[in-house]
């Protein structure tokens, strides 16, 4: 996957807060935050490390498979990918709708099997 080295898991003291858009993750808490709101939306640990892992991708996509190994930190693993990603990525789509008004959404690009963040600017 080009531009995001998997191979680098979490990595706690580089930057605070990961950021897209108006979106942070409060790397402490495991939560999503926003710009202008004092809510937080806590964060299982797989929707939290795939949230990284897609605010690290800065828009560009990343496969299921991608997800998978990151979260299970075994790339050589023989992972079926059924529909977890789908369930544990349909909950976060419904957190960052709700922490960002939609304005942060995760877009499946269809027939690929990959995703990635996007941003709607109010301008």
């Amino acid at each position: 996957m080009e531009g995001v080295p998997l191979g680098e898991k979490l990595n706690y003291g580089e930057r605070r807060r990961p950021e897209f858009g108006p979106v942070w993750l409060d790397m402490t808490s495991k939560s999503l935050q926003s710009k202008g709101s004092s809510e937080r939306q806590i964060l299982t640990p797989s929707e939290y490390q795939t949230l990284w892992l897609l605010i690290r991708a800065q828009g560009n996509p990343i496969s299921e498979q991608d997800i998978l190994e990151f979260i299970h930190d075994d790339e050589d693993a023989d992972i079926p990918l059924g529909n977890q990603v789908s369930v544990f990525l349909a909950h976060l789509r419904k957190k960052l709708h709700k922490q960002t008004d939609g304005a942060v959404t995760i877009d499946n690009m269809r027939g690929l099997g990959t995703y990635a963040l996007t941003w709607s600017s109010p301008d």
